[in-house]
């Protein structure tokens, strides 16, 4: 990114946490999927955001190959700016 002149921006999680909300897509097999919706954000924020989620565990890859919200993705887009959230498990998290 350094190479095109896109500087890396200081909070990791406020650009990730500026895409659309994890929203489930359901298949007629019954299958799950979390698509990746950027929003309006300009391709610059979308793909720092893009690198940060993959790299911190917002965004996993499905079997197919596909990308999409994680599970601890979900749950610390749903705690916000706070600086801890609530795992599935029911055990506290940090939100780094």
């Amino acid at each position: 990114m350094r190479h095109v002149g896109a500087g890396e921006p200081d909070e990791r999680g406020a650009i990730i946490r500026a895409f659309s909300a994890p929203i489930v897509c359901r298949q007629e097999k019954g299958s799950e999927h979390w698509p990746i919706n950027t929003g309006r954000l300009c391709a610059e924020d979308a793909a720092w955001g893009m690198i940060f989620g993959i790299e911190d565990g917002w965004f996993r890859y499905d079997r197919s190959g596909f990308l999409q919200w994680s599970e601890l993705g979900r749950e610390r887009y749903a705690a916000g700016e706070s600086m801890t959230y609530m795992e599935a498990s029911g055990q506290a998290a940090f939100a780094f």
